[in-house]
């Protein structure tokens, strides 16, 4: 096995696509609104936020597995027992760069100063992102496996890093980003339980605490029933608290994809077989398809 292959599947290009999108929904909002886009901020915002996630997943992948035993179920890096050609993705490289992702976050502060002087609201924001992150991560808190980091992870990517590229563009809160973000919090959260049902017995095995192992399955299952049409009775009431019908409106289309999701849950609890990856496409689908329209209607109107 070769270094890129590895590195890959331990970057997860998928999910830093969908904070990208989270973000592009944040600055979509500041345009609908009338802001100009500063393509500067826009940049060094979307850099910020991505090695920031990049750090957190990597220093979590370092510090879930241990230097004896490797997480076969993860793979996330090879192993020193193996004798690929070029160079192994072992722990210490690993760290070094998920050191490294911390030091890019660093750098890329400083062409947001000014956003931040202007907006002294960013440095709580920034601050309240770092130290989520690290807590996430990093022993002795590590919410990663606390049974909460899901939660976390759901605030982050669907609050959090749509209102940091709204403020970073708007130095200014504005209600529109609570209407928009709360129902796909619910949406994220909804997705990230999904995501984890399929481990759910190799988790419990191994003592993994994720909210799905918390919860347990039955009530984990109905906590997932009431998050996706919560979403959408809560995007029902933004639409009577102002949010226009033309941005909201196409984001009913995902409800279908969210009753599929309901249906294949409740197949599984009713003791069906369990189609896991359809479960997982649908999950992530229904929360792409909100977003992406959302953000489709921010830019576009």
């Amino acid at each position: 096995m070769t270094l890129w292959q590895p590195l890959i599947r331990l970057i997860r290009p998928h999910f830093l696509l969908g904070v990208a999108l989270f973000y592009a929904l944040g600055a979509g909002m500041a345009h609908y609104l009338g802001y100009p886009i500063h393509i500067g901020r826009y940049i060094a915002g979307q850099a910020w936020v991505s090695l920031l996630q990049l750090g957190a997943h990597l220093l979590n992948d370092y510090f879930e597995t241990s230097p004896s035993t490797e997480n076969q179920s993860q793979a996330r890096f090879s192993s020193e027992n193996e004798a690929p050609r070029g160079l192994r993705l072992t722990r210490p490289l690993v760290l070094w760069l998920a050191l490294a992702c911390l030091g890019g976050v660093a750098a890329f502060t400083f062409p947001l100063l000014e956003a931040i002087a202007q907006t002294p609201v960013l440095t709580i924001l920034l601050l309240a992102a770092v130290l989520s992150a690290c807590l996430y991560a990093t022993p002795p808190v590590r919410l990663a496996s606390s049974g909460y980091g899901e939660l976390i992870v759901s605030v982050l990517v669907a609050s959090l890093t749509p209102t940091f590229a709204f403020l970073l563009q708007s130095a200014a809160m504005h209600r529109l980003l609570a209407l928009v973000t709360f129902p796909l919090v619910f949406i994220h959260l909804a997705m990230m339980l999904a995501l984890g049902l399929p481990n759910y017995a190799t988790d419990l095995k191994t003592a993994k605490g994720t909210l799905m192992i918390r919860l347990g399955w039955e009530r984990g299952m109905i906590l997932h029933n009431i998050l996706l049409p919560g979403a959408f009775v809560l995007l029902a009431l933004s639409l009577v608290s102002g949010l226009p019908l033309s941005i909201a409106g196409p984001t009913f289309l995902a409800l279908p994809l969210a009753g599929f999701q309901i249906f294949q849950m409740n197949r599984i609890a009713a003791g069906s077989k369990p189609n896991w990856p359809v479960l997982i496409f649908t999950a992530v689908a229904t929360l792409g398809t909100a977003v992406y329209l959302f953000t489709f209607g921010f830019w576009t109107h």
